[in-house]
C-alpha cells in the first residue's frame, strides 16, 4: 500500500465515524420538530443548518479525501455532481456542470472536488463556477472556471500549478498539492489560468 493510500484510507475511517453522530444530530432535530413549543424553532433551524453543512461536507471530503475503495475505478457523475452543488450551494456560489458522461474516473473526480474547493474560495460571495469533464477515446480533460468581475488566482496558487517554486504544504492549499499528485500518477497536464474574465483550472491527458 502506498503512503497515499494509506493516507486516503485513514481519511476514510474518520469521515466514517463521524458520520453516526452528525446524523444524530440530524435524528434529534426531527425529534424537537414533534414538540409543540414555539421556542424551539429558531433552535431547529441552526441544528438543521449545522447539520446540512455537515452533511454537505462529509459527502465531499469523501471524495476528495476518502478511499473510494468500492465500485471499480468509476463512480457516477450525477453524485458527484449533487454533492458539489450542494457544498458550493452553502458557500455562496452558483456552480454549472454538464458531464459528458455518467460514469467519471474516481482519481478524476478527486481533482475536480479538490479544485472546487480551490476556486470556491476564489469566487466566494462574487462569482460563479463552471465545471466540465470529458473522456473521448481515452483522453480524459476537465475544466474548472471562476467567473466574476476582480476575481483572480493568489499568487501562491499560481506558483505551485507553475512549479515555479515550491510553497509550503499548508491547510489552505493542500488540495492543490493533491491535484498535482493525482495528475502525475495519470500523466495528465494541469494548468492554472487567468483570463479577463476569471480564473481556469483545467487538465489533460493523452490519449490512452
Amino acid at each position: 500500500m502506498t503512503d497515499k493510500d494509506f493516507t486516503a484510507m485513514v481519511c476514510s475511517k474518520i469521515l466514517h465515524d463521524l458520520a453516526g453522530p452528525i446524523g444524530a444530530v440530524m435524528n434529534g432535530t426531527e425529534l424537537l420538530k414533534e414538540i409543540s413549543n414555539p421556542g424551539n424553532e429558531e433552535i431547529i433551524e441552526l441544528l438543521k443548518d449545522s447539520s446540512d453543512q455537515l452533511t454537505a461536507l462529509l459527502q465531499v471530503f469523501r471524495v476528495s479525501f476518502g478511499a473510494l475503495s468500492s465500485g471499480g475505478d468509476e463512480v457516477e457523475a450525477g453524485m458527484i455532481q449533487e454533492h458539489l452543488e450542494t457544498y458550493t450551494n452553502f458557500k455562496g456560489v452558483r456552480m454549472t456542470w454538464q458531464p459528458e458522461q455518467a460514469m467519471i474516473k474516481k482519481d478524476i473526480a478527486k481533482m475536480l472536488v479538490n479544485g472546487v474547493f480551490l476556486l470556491t474560495e476564489i469566487a466566494r460571495k462574487k462569482g460563479q463556477l463552471q465545471i466540465s469533464s470529458t473522456n473521448a477515446g481515452g483522453a480524459e480533460t476537465f475544466s474548472i472556471a471562476a467567473f466574476g468581475q476582480g476575481i483572480t488566482a493568489p499568487e501562491e496558487l499560481k506558483a505551485i500549478f507553475n512549479g515555479a517554486i515550491k510553497p509550503k504544504i499548508t491547510t489552505r492549499n493542500i488540495p492543490a498539492f493533491i491535484i498535482i499528485g493525482l495528475a502525475a500518477d495519470k500523466k495528465m497536464t494541469v494548468t492554472l489560468l487567468e483570463t479577463p474574465n476569471g480564473v481556469v483550472l483545467q487538465g489533460q491527458s493523452q490519449p490512452a
